[in-house]
């Protein structure tokens, strides 16, 4: 797959025959699949504090199995977006993140959270659905509760910041139904994305991280049946002394597999769009 060149939508390695699910051990997860359906599409964003990044497909192997797979898109030469850092962040009253225009269209509360919901882990949740939900902003026990009440997932999650995050983005997703979320956006973080990381030779680990987390996740969507109906990117702010750098953006599932021609400059348009609604 080349960067930012369409591709055939509707893969058959999307859409695994019944042999090789078989062999993968998730034939018995079509029930389930249809179950656990979502309404509507769901946007996961893994943001990247500390703005450093490269312009190129890190060398992670788990990247790279996805990006043959033709599920992983690569936007190159992403700009920065100007002088203030986070701006496309709103930071919750607990110290967690969501997306500023998530935020404004659910409408979250800017001083007290409401409207948000936070974890443990480190992720955020944003639903459009309208509803009211019992039970705190922070660690909610209603949601969790939701969660601990779906099927195991056969996927493992490796034992990291983003691999908790991503795993209980996933539970959330599989008790989608039973919660009523529709349209729902999750801020994932990963921290150590700085300049002095990259000097010291670090990036390449903080990305194995995030590979090794994104691998299982998309697992974790094929064994729900939502992988087309899920989407995750990453962003990230760039430093204030570095106005002049660009970086690469990685997009993974749904809109990846539907659509590679993005463009560095309206991507994130794109995406909120892909989503169903548009960006504030």
């Amino acid at each position: 797959m080349k960067d930012k060149a369409k591709i055939p939508s509707r893969r058959a390695l999307l859409h695994m025959g019944v042999g090789s699910l078989a062999g993968a051990g998730l034939l018995g997860t079509l029930e389930r699949a249809a179950d656990a359906a979502i309404d509507d599409r769901a946007l996961v964003c893994i943001y990247h504090f500390g703005g450093e990044g490269g312009s190129h497909l890190p060398n992670v192997a788990e990247l790279k199995a996805l990006h043959r797979k033709q599920v992983l898109a690569v936007v190159r030469d992403v700009a920065p977006l100007g002088a203030k850092q986070y701006e496309a962040l709103r930071f919750l009253p607990n110290g967690f993140a969501t997306l500023e225009w998530a935020a404004r269209k659910a409408g979250v509360h800017p001083l007290t959270g409401a409207g948000a919901f936070t974890f443990q882990s480190g992720m955020s949740l944003v639903s459009f659905d309208g509803r009211e939900r019992e039970g705190e902003q922070f660690e909610n026990a209603t949601l969790r509760q939701a969660m601990s009440n779906i099927e195991a997932l056969s996927t493992n999650f490796p034992d990291t910041s983003i691999g908790r995050q991503l795993e209980d983005v996933s539970l959330l997703l599989g008790a989608s139904r039973e919660l009523g979320l529709r349209r729902p956006v999750f801020v994932c973080t990963a921290g150590g994305f700085t300049n002095s990381a990259h000097r010291a030779g670090l990036l390449g680990a903080r990305y194995r991280e995030v590979g090794q987390a994104l691998a299982a996740f998309y697992e974790a969507t094929i064994e729900l049946g939502l992988e087309r109906k899920v989407t995750t990117y990453t962003d990230g702010e760039f430093p204030l002394d570095r106005t002049a750098c660009r970086s690469s953006r990685l997009i993974l599932g749904g809109a990846a597999a539907e659509d590679q021609s993005f463009d560095a400059d309206t991507y994130s348009e794109s995406l909120v769009r892909w989503h169903g609604l548009q960006q504030a």
